[in-house]
């Protein structure tokens, strides 16, 4: 193939092809594509694409190119059949199970599919051999009206025998013959389908075999290297599907109801075989030279696998030779995927050949994939064993993710991956966890509370509802950003960050708003609000793991399947920039006075005095945030270094009893986590303490420890209630007993 002659053209039509990775596009294929060289496309193979020349002792070639072709020069016959089933017939509409012949004719509709199926058949026909049922009948002589050749009719592609059952009406048959209905149990194995006597009397698929087997062999025999019209049944048709393509049964019960416009075409050699063009069929057919008048046999060469690879979106169409309107529809192709060698393979291949035959790119976008290597950096191989088995990946962390692992690695940057089983644990314990964990917290409360979606709901004014709705905006617009460029690292990549901001952020900062009693409207907006988020973080995500959207999103919403909801489409929700950079300042500080306590070695359920922060100032409900989280009583604006804080690390006698309540409510929630009890239970609490700061504690702080505890009361007395501990808290000692 004289590539060089196309080279200019090639590079040109190159640049309009985006490459995922970007870099690809001018390194890897593009120098490739420049050092481009003319290409023997033949090789010296048995298993492959023959090369359909024929060529002479006296020099001259004879090239086909098509099986019809192929016929018309043949020395040896071929014959070909086109298949029609009839067109819809009264039975058809009433469902009823006939081979009667003089009976249930077309109707207007069948009669239209006849005529569809006349315009479309262009070949010249010898002879016509119908079924002798009446629709099939009607429907040979509408399409001969244009053929007009002889019509011969064959009971060996009637319809199928249907015994006791014949002109009977399906539903009727399910509702009053045993047969019938012992025949419909068997729905689902259809081997027993495929051997079960219609009717009693009847025949079995199996039968209608043997029939067509025979019918094929005399036809061939009868009228070698014709081309005939076969009018007949969807029963006969699966027959010749099994019989020349070996369909397996499911396939076969499905081709009984082929389209009735449906036109299939067969071949048969002359010993009544099907023809087909693998190496060892062709090899025995021979020409006779149109110049000396020779037999002619064909050159032994097969094409490069590549040629067969590269020509594979024209040559399923048989373009340019036909097809051309629907294959201007349907190229260049969106997409391809495959890793970083086919650079110079498979992705070439398609280019030059499309380059050659249209003078267009073959496909728009292309992924580059590197390639898995064992964790120590070796081709993965079974020899070594140096792999874990996939299927106990999928077993211990599911298929979503390794899927997820694999697409927001370096291995989809034409990178190579090292895989290891660590990094992929890793994952399944963050995001998946902090996932399923998110989406267990709102079950859980949602149906404490019997809470239900709203079909319009309210725009909240709640700070952190704000925030995660625009987070869930810019999500909504970095994965379709990512998508439409065919950058799936960037698109995946983007789901860890805010998974990660919606658990340990928007939900742990919103655990009040669920757990308290009244149901007031800051209590129903946080539900729509997690609500709303993870419907749509399971759509987005639903591509990329698919398993877990899907259960997310059935068990949210009650829909059939979160794969068939539209994708969300970028700018779908507002973004407030502004606000999602003052949050992020907020976790900043967060994070600076977290960092100074435990400099200090002073834990966070001790309260202290203030913080000082710099910067950029935050408004007052982020300050009263970085209040709670670092737990402090005042934040306060200062000039000074924007990366660093002043926290006031005195302590007062006030600041240190609120430090045991703290710690006398972790102890007590700790009590009920082991008691079992449900988050919704409400408790009466009993201490015991001979330590006065601690009994001291429990009288002056009792409200909050009762408030943080859901208990109706905190009472001090011996009596033991359902389950009961001691505990040391700082230089004392208390015993607990919590009871419902």
């Amino acid at each position: 193939m004289a590539v060089t002659k196309i080279k200019e053209s090639a590079l040109k039509h190159a640049e309009e092809i985006n490459w995922s990775p970007d870099h690809i596009k001018n390194g890897r294929f593009g120098k490739w594509l420049e050092g481009a060289r003319d290409w023997s496309i033949s090789r010296q193979r048995f298993w492959a694409s023959v090369i359909p020349i024929w060529k002479c002792e006296c020099g001259e070639m004879v090239v086909t190119g098509s099986i019809d072709e192929l016929r018309a020069k043949s020395i040896q016959k071929i014959t070909k059949l086109i298949f029609v089933r009839h067109g819809e017939s009264e039975k058809n509409v009433l469902g009823v199970l006939s081979n009667t012949h003089d009976k249930w004719p077309l109707t207007e509709k069948g009669k239209e599919d006849a005529e569809h199926v006349k315009n479309k058949i262009n070949d010249k026909v010898d002879l016509i051999i119908a079924s002798p049922i009446l629709r099939a009948r009607e429907t040979a002589d509408i399409i001969n009206a244009k053929m007009n050749v002889p019509i011969e009719y064959d009971n060996l592609i009637a319809e199928q025998d249907y015994g006791l059952w014949n002109d009977k009406p399906m539903d009727h048959l399910q509702k009053f013959d045993k047969d019938y209905q012992e025949y419909q149990k068997n729905k689902h194995d259809v081997e027993t389908r495929f051997n079960y006597k219609f009717g009693k009397m009847g025949e079995s698929r199996q039968d209608i075999i043997k029939r067509i087997e025979k019918f094929l062999l005399e036809t061939v025999k009868k009228y070698p290297g014709k081309t005939i019209l076969i009018v007949s049944h969807g029963g006969i048709n699966a027959a010749i599907h099994r019989l020349l393509h070996g369909s397996s049964t499911a396939e076969y019960l499905m081709r009984e109801e082929i389209d009735h416009r449906k036109v299939d075409e067969f071949y048969l050699d002359w010993s009544g075989k099907p023809f087909d063009l693998h190496k060892d069929v062709v090899d025995q057919i021979t020409l006779e030279c149109p110049k000396c008048g020779l037999e002619v046999r064909r050159i032994p060469d097969v094409l490069d696998t590549w040629f067969d690879s590269g020509s594979m979106p024209f040559a399923q169409l048989h373009y340019p030779f036909d097809n051309r309107e629907k294959f201007d529809k349907i190229a260049p192709a969106d997409y391809i995927a495959e890793y970083q060698d086919q650079c110079r393979a498979w992705f070439y291949y398609l280019h030059i050949i499309s380059s050659a035959v249209t003078g267009k790119i073959a496909f728009k976008n292309a992924v580059v994939s590197g390639t898995i290597l064992a964790e120590d950096g070796r081709k993965m191989s079974k020899r070594l064993k140096n792999y874990p088995d996939p299927n106990e990946m999928i077993d211990k962390y599911g298929a979503d993710a390794l899927r997820f692992y694999l697409t927001t690695s370096p291995v989809m940057q034409a990178e190579n991956l090292n895989f290891k089983e660590s990094e992929l644990a890793e994952l399944y314990r963050g995001i998946f966890r902090m996932l399923w964990n998110s989406y267990s917290f709102f079950v859980l409360y949602a149906n404490i509370d019997k809470w239900s979606a709203q079909e319009k709901p309210g725009v909240s004014s709640n700070i952190l509802d704000r925030w995660i709705i625009s987070l869930l905006g810019q999500l909504t617009n970095e994965v379709n950003d990512g998508m439409e460029s065919y950058n799936l690292v960037k698109a995946s990549r983007a789901f860890v960050p805010f998974v990660d901001n919606l658990s340990n952020w928007y939900i742990r900062r919103s655990r009040k708003r669920f757990w308290k009693t009244e149901n007031d409207d800051d209590k129903v907006n946080a539900y729509q609000t997690l609500y709303t988020v993870l419907v749509q973080l399971s759509k987005l995500m639903a591509p990329f793991t698919p398993f877990i959207a899907e259960e997310i999103y059935k068990n949210l919403t009650g829909s059939i399947s979160v794969h068939l909801e539209d994708f969300p489409k970028e700018g779908q929700g507002a973004v407030d920039s502004e606000l999602n950079n003052e949050m992020s300042e907020t976790r900043k500080v967060v994070e600076l006075g977290l960092s100074s306590r435990a400099g200090a070695g002073i834990k966070v359920r001790q309260p202290l005095q203030s913080l000082t922060y710099h910067g950029k100032q935050l408004n007052r409900e982020l300050e009263a945030i970085v209040a709670e989280e670092v737990n402090v009583k005042m934040v306060q604006y200062g000039a000074g270094d924007p990366n660093t804080i002043d926290l006031d690390l005195r302590m007062t006698d006030e600041l240190k009893s609120e430090g045991l309540a703290r710690e006398i409510i972790r102890t007590t929630q700790e009590l009920r986590k082991n008691a079992g009890f449900k988050v919704e239970d409400r408790i009466h609490v009993h201490y015991k303490t001979e330590d006065n700061l601690l009994d001291k504690v429990m009288v002056e702080m009792a409200d909050l420890i009762r408030r943080e505890v859901l208990a109706y009361d905190v009472i001090s007395s011996d009596q033991p209630l359902e389950k009961s501990g001691e505990y040391s808290i700082e230089s004392g000692k208390i015993w607990l007993s919590i009871g419902r």
